[in-house]
């Protein structure tokens, strides 16, 4: 128990630092988790504030297209640019885009494409002036010049207003600034003010891409807005500003948005008490279990000296049990079968019957014993049962015959019924059965003066099988039944002095019908009668069958002269008793004290069988046993029949004899007819494993 409890605790320890394993991984699993969905969402954020620029620069292109054609698509516009009106235009053009429009550059192109007005801020300035800005947008004014919708027939264009009208945007670069810019033509709204054979004029109007960085802090609140060289490191929080060629001339940049890494920095003063607290329930846990791990191996310790303790007091029980067993039987071997013999020799009917008397007592004594040594034996948990076939019929019939000449005595009838559904072969432990069956019904035949017993079988559903047992005698009250099957208990005081009986027989049938997973009731009526049920849940396994037993054949005079027994027993009296039993019938029989004698009788002469008792002094019957057997298996001799003949009738006393080499294991006292019985067995021919002998 130790071991396994040892190995209990050191899995206990490995499981707690498991789970500080698991802990802590689980900690770190849940930090990197949220670093990792910190550094997503900074990410995310990142990639929506590019797109939302990159989406307000395409917007600004394109309200620079519509501020453009507000004023290029127009009659009078087409007109007076048309006539290279300077005035009109720097009220119409420059005025109208830096005042309403934001636009901080703006040029005019007759139609042949030179420069007819230039206007910065709304102030009009010499077109010279601009010749890096018209330099910058000349690639889009030679794509609008020729473009299909820009041309026209010498009839005249074939559509007009925003049909008419045709516009660029880009972005260029103009000395070290980029700027956003439109180029549209300037077209009429109908025929009526068409110049048929004249190319559209042109107006070119920008703003500074600083300037439009400088409004995203409000427009899309970006942190620290700015504008960077085109040679500027590209990263998240940057966007690439790309000519019309593809070229880029410059690039917006800003300090990213990090809601991940503001919500972490938030979330650590929280995250930091959790951890703690959870440190703390796991240094707290993990003292706790240490000192229950603690007291349970002290715990551990004192119960493994309590059940060593337990063990070894069990162990001096069983030997108790053993020992009275043997002291016990040993002297009622000895006036059971010697009065058995003395009544055989006595000539008188009232030398007979005295003989007999004691030999009744005798067997009293005996059942009294097996009492109180199967109820030591139920308590010390020793008594063992055993699953084999046996059948029904004969149990209950050789019940009834065994209690039928006491019924007779007292003049009252014992009757057996075993309904049908009840007959035949079950599996269970025969002895057991027949010892509760028999208690009842000897405690029946006890308590009933006049009338008589029935003893009936039946089955309750498929597994129960209830055997009962009915009788007309004294009967008893509740308050009796309620105690009836306790130790020691009769249904009064007086029933001891008159019936006799320890008050064992009921509380055995109990207990054994109890450990065979059954129960045993009672249904009483006082000056009526009583009926016991034992309800047993035995497994029927089939029909019993007719089996015509051929009875033992006894000795025949010449075979019994010629057998040679040896018997050795420390006791004289037991000797002496063997001896008045086998030697009348010509038997050759050698007497011995210990096996140490019988040991070395063996190993010179040959004998037909050996008679073996177990407690020895020098050397006991089971050492002596193993010895002989390994003497015939060394020297290749034919193997001697042994049987156990002691007053050793534990049930493990029978596993050691039997372990030891016996062939039969009878137990004391001894009664001639089992004698000769056992050793007709061991000599008969079918006789190949041991057996005990009922």
């Amino acid at each position: 128990m130790s071991n396994k409890s040892a190995l209990t605790r050191a899995r206990l320890v490995r499981i707690l630092l498991l789970a500080l394993v698991a802990v802590a991984s689980v900690m770190l699993l849940v930090g990197g988790m949220v670093t990792y969905s910190a550094s997503v969402l900074d990410k995310i954020s990142a990639r929506n504030q590019v797109r939302l620029t990159e989406r307000r620069v395409e917007r600004s292109l394109e309200k620079l297209r519509e501020d453009a054609t507000s004023a290029t698509v127009w009659n009078e516009a087409y007109e007076m640019t048309s006539a290279a009106d300077l005035d009109w235009m720097q009220v119409n053009f420059g005025d109208y885009f830096a005042d309403y429009m934001n636009h901080e550059v703006t040029l005019a192109l007759s139609g042949t494409g030179d420069p007819i007005f230039a206007s910065r801020g709304s102030e009009p300035v010499p077109p010279d002036a601009e010749q890096d800005f018209l330099q910058a947008v000349r690639p889009l004014v030679d794509e609008i010049r020729g473009s299909a919708t820009y041309r026209q027939s010498e009839r005249g264009r074939a559509s007009f207003g925003l049909d008419a009208v045709s516009t660029r945007e880009a972005v260029v670069l103009v000395g070290p600034d980029p700027y956003f810019v439109t180029v549209s033509s300037v077209v009429p709204e109908d025929a009526a003010h068409d110049h048929p054979g004249n190319a559209d004029p042109i107006v070119i109007s920008g703003r500074s891409v600083r300037g439009f960085v400088e409004t995203l802090a409000t427009d899309l609140m970006l942190s620290n807005p700015r504008l960077l060289p085109a040679d500027a490191r590209h990263g998240q929080a940057r966007l690439p500003l790309h000519a019309a060629d593809g070229k880029v001339v410059g690039v917006i940049g800003w300090t990213p948005d990090r809601p991940g890494a503001a919500l972490l920095v938030d979330a650590v003063p929280m995250l930091a008490a959790l951890v703690t607290l959870l440190l703390a329930s796991v240094a707290f846990g993990g003292m706790r279990v240490y000192r229950l791990l603690r007291d349970l191996a002290h715990n551990e310790a004192v119960l493994d000296r309590t059940l060593a303790e337990a063990e070894t007091a069990n162990a001096a029980k069983s030997q108790f049990l053993a020992n009275m067993s043997h002291e016990l039987r040993t002297p009622l071997n000895g006036i059971i079968a010697m009065t058995e013999l003395l009544r055989d020799h006595q000539t008188d009917s009232r030398g007979r019957e005295m003989a007999a008397t004691i030999i009744s007592s005798g067997h009293t004594l005996e059942y009294v014993v097996n009492d109180i040594l199967d109820v030591a034996k139920i308590e010390a948990g020793l008594l063992q049962f055993e699953a084999a076939p046996f059948d029904l019929d004969d149990l209950l019939k050789a019940a009834t015959q065994l209690h039928g000449a006491a019924a007779a005595a007292k003049g009252i009838t014992l009757r057996l019924t075993i309904h049908d559904d009840a007959s035949g072969v079950y599996r269970g432990d025969r002895t057991r059965v027949s010892q509760v069956i028999s208690n009842l019904i000897s405690n029946a035949v006890k308590f009933t003066e006049t009338g008589g017993v029935q003893v009936t079988a039946r089955r309750h559903g498929d597994r129960e099988l209830c055997l009962s047992v009915s009788d007309t005698g004294v009967g008893f009250d509740r308050a009796t039944a309620a105690r009836l099957f306790q130790r020691f208990e009769q249904a009064d005081v007086s029933v001891s002095r008159r019936y006799g009986g320890t008050g064992l027989g009921l509380a055995i049938c109990a207990s054994l019908t109890e450990i065979m997973g059954g129960r045993v009731t009672v249904r009483s009526v006082p000056g009526k009668g009583s009926t016991f049920f034992a309800h047993l849940a035995l497994p029927r396994i089939g029909n019993a069958e007719v089996v015509v037993s051929e009875p033992a054949a006894a000795c025949p005079e010449g075979e019994a002269r010629s057998l040679r027994v040896l018997y050795a027993d420390d006791h004289a009296v037991n000797r002496q008793v063997v001896a008045m039993i086998l030697e009348p019938l010509g038997i050759d029989l050698t007497l011995v004290e210990n096996g140490r004698e019988a040991v070395d009788i063996l190993t010179v002469s040959a004998f037909d069988i050996v008679l073996m008792d177990v407690q020895m002094p020098e050397m006991d019957g089971l050492t002596a046993t193993r010895l002989l057997r390994t003497h015939e298996a060394t020297h290749g001799l034919v193997r001697t029949p042994v049987i156990s003949l002691t007053a050793n009738a534990m049930p493990d006393d029978v596993e050691r004899s039997l372990a030891a080499g016996a062939d039969l294991h009878l137990p004391k006292p001894i009664r001639p007819a089992q004698l000769l019985e056992a050793i007709n067995r061991v000599l008969a021919p079918s006789h190949h494993h041991a057996v005990e002998a009922a």
